[in-house]
């Protein structure tokens, strides 16, 4: 067996000897003993994938596993469908269980007790040490994702953009279903859903929550968490028809407070029943802590904007100016030079000699205005691309969560059309993200109240296309040939810079945008990507 390194490896020889389908290995969470975590899986390479449930909170399940002796049959909801037959084997440690390796058979089978036993028990000791690596991980791992929210809030003041990573970390890190994250709108006395991660656009739009007489109001309130292990059983939980749809049973809720202001809540939800520890409790609240460190940075830097205002306006223009001087000057002489010679030459054609030196003038001014347009073009030079395999349908979600308010306020129909199995492709995210909000920005100032605009994810040629579609009048004959000009724009408000940054960004990716259709119903922009 040393040649077992890895969980997956010894899974796979346990698949091998036991004649099973699909095995995956469970640990037990120290000390509480309460919950199944999922560590590893492994299958034959015919065979259909299962969905294992990342962890197993059923009290039932888990006190027959720490009791038995044997493997025991038990029943699961959480596969592909189709007749399953599973079986725990389990792991132990003297007289403690610690884990089970679960099979998966596909078809009705009686494999023998005592085969299952022996191929997991002569790998108990390889099993125990990868019981105290889970160990040891599961300690560490809270702290990754809190420096990654640490840096987020230290290096962006793009609040939405902060709170929606405070949500998917927060998800990821407890293995929840989903998260949201709600605010005080104090005009109303109500919660207001700012972001949520895990869960339908549906439910972003659910109605707000007032702060009296409901269970998320009391967190607020009460400035305390409160957790509710099924909330179908609690008569004051309201929109218990979203979370039905949603798929969400328990429900865990941290109050976000800023030196005794009531800021909001953030909430945790898991599929099954569950209790959560104190040490998960007590995380939740330093995630809460933190957005409550967010939101104040971000409205004290807006109204040191606002107090600040005309002062920069005045600096920025006072900067303009300099600027304009200098750029004046730097180009003027240069001209006068080349003005000077091509005079000379009218009034007194030189010789041969001559003129060849003055030529060489020439090209030197030239070359020193073309020095300078490289200098200027090098203040706007941006970072190298950061090329990484990203789901693309997850980064138009996240926009999509982030125009939100923009969407709703407009009263615009959003559909969102996804014709390819695997979306994911070697982009900068950030940057593809920027792409894709300006061209629904663009779409949103196109389209009007009441209209439709369609995102559609598919592929052609070969290539990954992302089509935004508004429901507007269409543009203009005599402007496409402008449209991708910097500062050329029809918006009285506009800065004509959207469409000449997303075309660039795009052909950093070697892709392109294009007007691929365009009507009196509406227009459509493409994003073309390369696989």
């Amino acid at each position: 067996m040393s040649d077992e390194k890895t969980p997956e490896d010894i899974l796979q020889k346990v698949c091998g000897e036991s004649g099973c389908d699909q095995a995956a290995l469970y640990y037990l969470a120290y000390p509480t003993m309460n919950n199944l975590t999922l560590c590893a899986t492994a299958g034959e390479q015919k065979s259909r994938e299962r969905y294992w449930r990342s962890q197993i909170h059923d009290p039932h399940t888990i006190q027959r596993l720490r009791d038995a002796t044997i493997p025991f049959s038990f029943s699961d909801d959480s596969g592909m469908g189709g007749k399953e037959h599973l079986i725990a084997v389990p792991i132990s440690s003297g007289e403690n269980t610690i884990g089970a390796v679960v099979l998966c058979y596909h078809a009705e089978v009686n494999p023998s007790c005592d085969h299952l036993m022996e191929s997991v028990k002569k790998r108990s000791a390889a099993l125990f040490h990868g019981w105290i690596d889970f160990l040891v991980a599961e300690q560490s791992r809270p702290l990754s994702f809190l420096f990654n929210i640490a840096g987020a809030i230290s290096a962006s003041l793009d609040l939405d953009r902060v709170l929606l990573n405070v949500v998917e970390q927060a998800t990821l890190l407890f293995r929840a279903k989903m998260s949201s994250l709600m605010l005080v709108d104090p005009s109303k006395n109500e919660l207001e859903m700012i972001t949520a991660y895990g869960c339908s656009l549906d439910y972003l739009d659910k109605p707000n929550v007032p702060l009296t007489g409901s269970i998320l109001g009391r967190v607020v309130c009460e400035n305390r968490i409160i957790q509710l292990e099924n909330v179908f059983d609690e008569p004051f939980y309201m929109h218990k028809a979203f979370a039905r749809r949603e798929g969400v049973t328990a429900l865990m809720a941290a109050p976000i407070t800023f030196k005794q202001n009531a800021l909001g809540v953030l909430n945790i939800y898991s599929t099954s029943p569950r209790r959560w520890q104190r040490s998960e409790m007590e995380l939740l609240q330093t995630f809460a802590d933190h957005v409550a460190i967010a939101i104040t940075n971000v409205r004290v830097h807006e109204q040191m904007l606002a107090m600040e205002e005309q002062l920069q306006v005045s600096a920025k223009l006072s900067t303009l100016g300099e600027l304009a001087a200098g750029l004046a000057h730097e180009i003027r002489n240069p001209l006068a030079v080349i003005n000077m010679l091509i005079h000379s030459w009218k009034s007194s054609p030189p010789d041969t000699e001559d003129f060849s030196h003055d030529l060489d003038v020439v090209a030197q001014k030239i070359s020193d205005l073309n020095t300078l347009v490289k200098d200027l073009l090098h203040l706007a030079r941006s970072r190298p691309l950061d090329l990484q395999p990203h789901n693309i349908e997850s980064i138009v979600d996240r926009v999509l969560r982030l125009l939100r308010h923009r969407i709703r306020q407009q009263r615009v129909t959003l559909k969102k059309k996804v014709h390819v199995l695997q979306p994911v492709v070697q982009v900068d995210r950030e940057r593809i993200e920027q792409a894709i909000l300006n061209l629904l920005l663009n779409a949103l100032d196109a389209t009007p109240k009441d209209g439709v605009i369609t995102v559609e994810l598919r592929m052609e040629e070969g290539q990954f296309a992302i089509d935004v579609t508004d429901s507007g009048p269409g543009i203009p004959q005599t402007e496409l040939p402008n449209l991708f000009k910097a500062f050329h724009t029809t918006k009285q408000s506009g800065t004509g810079l959207g469409l000449p940054m997303t075309r660039r960004m795009i052909e950093e990716h070697k892709g392109k945008v294009v007007v691929s259709q365009n009507t009196a119903e509406g227009a459509t922009f493409t994003i073309l990507l390369p696989l």
